[in-house]
């Protein structure tokens, strides 16, 4: 792993394989040469390793999210969404909450790009930076992360949602806000707290 991370990843590859063939059982072993596989496209074996360093160890974080990552690629998207989940059940920090809203938002969305492709990593990521950021009192930050997933999804009517009701709770009572509001509610058409917003907007 430490060749890995100074740049020499063809020499830390043929390491990892070398140290698997003389120790297939060991996890942290796995864990790295499933991590190797990875980024040298071999989903199929990755996915195979890490699913082998899971057994053995199935509270560990780490081994649970770079699984994930490989599943996703495989598009086997339940089944990485499973491996969140153990990852979430193992950690209750407030950004593991805002990770379990963006699964549950990717589920319940029908986003299409979302599902066939995968779910996008920098996307958790910046999701849960939002939600730090607005958690933390910096809305304008917050707004800025979710108008970044939207350039990437911009059918992603959960960072529509945010959006609004940041913006709104700030007094911004644009046209351009009030339409983002309408079109996550077309997706949340029982939320009430968006429903209050629109008719925020709608009156302002």
């Amino acid at each position: 792993i430490l060749v890995k991370e100074k740049g020499d990843f063809e020499k830390g590859f043929e390491l990892a394989k070398e140290a698997y063939k003389l120790k297939p059982n060991d996890p942290s072993i796995s864990l790295a040469l499933g991590q190797f596989a990875f980024e040298a496209g071999d989903h199929p074996w990755s996915a195979s390793l890490l699913q082998a360093s899971a057994s053995r160890r199935s509270g560990d974080t780490e081994t649970q999210y770079h699984l994930a990552k490989s599943l996703v690629a495989l598009g086997r998207i339940n089944e990485a969404l499973a491996a969140f989940g153990r990852i979430l059940a193992a950690e209750h920090s407030q950004e593991s909450k805002a990770l379990a809203g963006l699964l549950k938002a990717i589920e319940t969305t029908g986003d299409k790009n979302l599902n066939t492709d995968g779910l996008d990593f920098e996307l958790a990521e910046a999701w849960t930076q939002a939600f730090e950021n607005n958690r933390m009192g910096d809305s304008d930050a917050a707004v800025a992360e979710y108008q970044q997933i939207l350039q990437t999804y911009p059918n992603f009517n959960v960072a529509k949602r945010e959006i609004a009701l940041i913006q709104t709770k700030a007094g911004n009572h644009s046209e351009d806000i009030l339409k983002l509001a309408r079109e996550a509610a077309r997706a949340y058409p029982d939320n009430e707290e968006l429903k209050a917003a629109i008719e925020i907007l709608e009156n302002s």
